[in-house]
């Protein structure tokens, strides 16, 4: 299998239908990236679908499938032992963590992949001043060096929302990118 994302794209062109690649669940963003990055670069691959994430390492250390796109702190301790090898990161930036490792837009496949992002939600109808309290209280904390410095040693980047107003804007257009994917592949069924 090659080492790099334009080199395995190549290769699954020249491949149709002979790679498997790991979904975590239909409609997982692991599977939904896989659909985006299929139409853009014309590929023709099946999904695996496996019900945990260690399922799906455990089926790509077999040899059930291919490629999977799993998260940065599933990923990093199996390629820190050697069994693994990365092709390209989905977010913005390379990785602290794994500094080499090009993003998909360096590997030639801008807007392709997701960024798996973490929320601190509090229910409906809870007052804005606890809100505010409970978002100024996680401001702070992700502003230690010491948990900035831990995360980032996880694969964990950190965009924090400049407030509960911006973090709801920004779940709002990630709902509707996604919702899309979803309909164009009929997975809404």
């Amino acid at each position: 299998m090659p080492n790099t994302l334009p080199g395995f794209v190549d290769y699954v062109r020249k491949n149709p239908g002979k790679v498997n690649y790991g979904a975590t669940a239909v409609g997982a963003y692991n599977h939904l990236d896989m659909l985006m990055l299929s139409k853009v670069a014309g590929l023709k691959m099946e999904p695996v679908v496996t019900p945990t994430v260690a399922s799906a390492a455990t089926s790509l250390l077999n040899g059930d499938m291919q490629v999977i796109l799993m998260t940065a702190q599933a990923t990093i301790p199996l390629l820190q032992d050697g069994k693994i090898r990365a092709l390209a990161v989905t977010g913005d930036k390379r990785l602290a963590a794994l500094p080499n490792v090009p993003t998909m837009t360096e590997a030639g496949y801008p807007g392709i992949g997701s960024n798996v992002w973490q929320g601190l939600y509090a229910p409906a109808g809870t007052p804005k001043v606890v809100v505010d309290k409970i978002f100024q209280a996680m401001t702070k904390v992700l502003a230690v060096k010491s948990v900035q410095d831990a995360l980032s040693s996880q694969g964990f980047v950190q965009q924090p929302s400049t407030s509960p107003e911006d973090f709801a804007a920004f779940m709002k257009k990630d709902m509707a990118k996604w919702a899309l994917v979803i309909r164009e592949h009929k997975l809404d069924n």
